[in-house]
């Protein structure tokens, strides 16, 4: 198969606020996410990260968040594309577990505290490949083992309760993977986790990848294990895609005044031993979305901020080089020191 199998183009969402105008909570978002590739969607809080991959999976609050415009092509094994935005309900339910899975922050409020293990993989099965329960049962063990935890034929009787962050978060990534998806979101999901866990999850996700070929869209605010995952990096600023580019081009050469600081707020390895390298900070915060600057809504925290250029026009998203795309009115004098 050619092409992308998610092509995402200026997805708009809004979010409905008592007596008032609606919220914009992302703007015209656009990108792409090839087969069995891991793109790393980052920026700070409020910047519309998790509001791209809820809109994507229909899972927006009923009655406050509306996606407005744009299109999401999803492309099926020997089928046309389907444009996730505008399927009904029932379709989109078909598709969300079996060929598009999610996995959220903190498992403890994804997983059902009154169901076993056992009984909350077996469920994805039984409603998305037919299985019967006795089928489910045996390949909800087979599922708990391949995801790294001991005595999966025990753990299918446990409640969530009884495991540690890290088994749930596996739980999580196990119940995910059930139906061998397509494509997997993974929304934050290391945060709430400690280091050495953090990267146990992080191992068990590329090497499962690897193994199913599917693709990946992992959002976060942490820029240091974006290096470890990602092929591509999104970055996303006040429900704006600001910089577009593979993992390497973007690390080592951003583009975007907002990518340039926020890359550069991770301490190297080095300076942590040392203890005397200061990191640089975004001055100032992101702005409130019912009050957005004029002209590049970075701008009044940027250090390249030039009056009448950078505040008198939205700026577009832009090609400043292959495979790389760039919004700021200024990028290449910038780029030119």
């Amino acid at each position: 198969m050619s092409g992308p199998i998610l092509s995402v183009r200026k997805l708009a969402v809004t979010f409905a606020q008592g007596g008032g105008p609606d919220i914009p909570a992302v703007e015209g978002a656009s990108f792409d996410v090839g087969a069995g590739e891991t793109v790393a969607i980052v920026g700070e809080s409020s910047s519309g990260k998790s509001v791209t991959a809820m809109a994507l999976l229909g899972l927006l609050p009923a009655g406050a968040g509306t996606v407005v415009s744009g299109q999401a092509l999803f492309r099926r094994d020997g089928e046309n594309a389907v444009d996730l935005l505008a399927l009904p309900d029932r379709a989109m339910r078909a598709i969300r577990g079996r060929d598009i899975s999610m996995v959220f922050q903190d498992p403890m409020t994804s997983l059902n505290p009154v169901l076993t293990i056992g009984e909350q993989i077996a469920e994805v099965l039984m409603t998305h490949d037919g299985l019967t329960r006795r089928q489910a049962q045996a390949m909800a063990i087979e599922m708990l083992a391949r995801v790294g935890l001991r005595d999966p034929g025990q753990i299918v009787a446990h409640y969530p309760g009884q495991l540690s962050g890290g088994m749930r978060q596996r739980v999580m990534i196990a119940i995910a993977l059930a139906c061998r998806p397509r494509l997997l979101i993974a929304d934050e999901p290391t945060t709430a986790l400690d280091v050495t866990v953090q990267a146990q999850i992080l191992a068990l996700l590329r090497g499962l990848q690897a193994e199913m070929g599917m693709a990946i869209i992992f959002i976060t605010h942490n820029i240091g294990v974006v290096a470890q995952v990602a092929d591509r990096i999104v970055v996303m600023y006040s429900g704006q895609v600001v910089e577009n580019a593979p993992v390497r081009d973007a690390l080592d050469s951003p583009l975007m005044p907002y990518s340039r600081v926020l890359f550069r707020t991770v301490p190297t390895y080095d300076a942590v031993l040392a203890r005397r390298q200061r990191l640089p900070t975004i001055p100032g915060h992101v702005p409130d979305p019912r009050h957005r600057p004029q002209g590049c809504t970075f701008h009044p925290r940027c250090a390249h901020f030039r009056p009448g250029v950078c505040d008198g026009f939205r700026p577009s998203l832009e090609s400043a080089r292959s495979g790389h795309e760039v919004r700021c009115v200024r990028w290449e004098e910038i780029a030119r020191g």
